[in-house]
């Protein structure tokens, strides 16, 4: 997952440098990896899956520095004696999956670079199924949509977007700057 996050991270820079103005298929791929990513943490951080107990399979002894060393090396393990994976396992094969199973559904969507002309982006846990990514204070990714740039009205909407599918936090660069109703 750390490499989706990489590959996301340099598009986002080259887009707020203006190094690039237009997406291609690689970058439309990397940022559908990404979305899919972020959304299913969100969604896992609200429904994580628990430890699961494997029958019939013994488990290890591990002291803390033993299974910090197996994780490092991509290793999954079985605590104790009741052989138990850690949810955090469990919950990352499943978002793997789930990024597999996003990506075939949004085949090759293509996004758009939206920018405002006034006003800020706040920034939810999760757009959940609106194809929103949001990359600087002033800049977004929108799937299916041509490069646009927006005004007051236009932040308003996505900003309202964010804040109704806030379960937990919702953030900005100055929330001062984020509109969120008409005055």
């Amino acid at each position: 997952m750390k490499n989706i996050e990489d590959l996301f991270q340099n598009l986002a820079v080259k887009v707020i440098n203006s190094k690039t103005i237009h997406l291609g298929d690689e970058d439309n791929r990397i940022a559908t990896d990404f979305f899919a990513l972020w959304r299913l943490r969100a969604y896992r951080n609200a429904n994580p899956i628990q430890d699961v107990q494997l029958k019939g399979i013994a488990g290890e002894q591990l002291t803390k520095d033993e299974e910090e060393h197996l994780e490092k090396s991509n290793i999954v393990f079985a605590r104790g004696d009741n052989a138990s994976v850690p949810s955090r396992f469990m919950n990352g094969i499943n978002i793997q999956m789930g990024i597999d199973g996003i990506t075939s559904q949004l085949g090759k969507l293509k996004w758009g670079i939206v920018s405002s002309i006034e006003g800020e982006f706040i920034v939810p846990e999760t757009f959940s199924n609106y194809t929103i990514l949001p990359i600087s204070p002033r800049s977004i990714l929108l799937g299916d949509s041509e490069n646009l740039l927006i005004p007051r009205s236009g932040v308003i909407i996505v900003n309202q977007l964010a804040v109704s599918f806030c379960r937990n936090y919702y953030f900005a660069k100055r929330i001062s700057n984020c509109p969120i109703k008409e005055i």
